[in-house]
């Protein structure tokens, strides 16, 4: 009895942890917002709204893209489309690299490299290119960019 005690004293602690996390992300997304980011957790979204459409049952391939074509608005690191999957397939840490690069592969996505840096590499849709770059609306945040001189290569395959 003294087991089941503590165990349940235990989840209650992690649930009041949990509730705690969930509103300093909101408060995070509030800020973010405010800024024009478009966050994977926005407050003013509900799991319901944001999971529209969403195809959950289908291949996480048409997951990826459908993400692309319906979520993101902007060229993306590896590791924000990896949050946006887990997000609204209620995963948490599925890894989507592999699949991503192969969408690459397959023409279906594309990488821009800025500075010749793989840490600088973005994902986004084929559209969303112009020459060497995104097109200025589907640019990455200016955060996330280098200052000053910046070199940009397409990566089809």
């Amino acid at each position: 009895m003294n087991i089941k005690l503590k165990l349940m004293s235990f989840i209650d602690e992690l649930k009041k942890e949990r509730g705690e996390l969930k509103k300093r992300i909101d408060a995070i997304d509030v800020l973010l917002d405010s800024y024009g980011v478009v966050s994977i957790n926005n407050s003013s979204h509900s799991n319901e709204k944001a999971n529209v459409g969403f195809p959950r049952s289908g291949r996480t391939d048409k997951q990826i893209l459908w993400l692309f074509e319906n979520h993101f608005t902007r060229g993306i690191r590896m590791s924000d489309v990896n949050i946006g999957y887990n997000h609204f397939n209620g995963t948490v840490n599925e890894n989507v690299d592999n699949i991503t690069r192969r969408l690459r592969k397959e023409g279906n996505l594309v990488t821009v490299k800025y500075n010749g840096q793989n840490k600088l590499s973005f994902y986004g849709l084929p559209t969303w290119v112009e020459d060497n770059d995104f097109k200025e609306i589907y640019k990455p945040s200016e955060d996330d960019l280098p200052l000053g001189d910046i070199t940009s290569e397409v990566i089809k395959n």
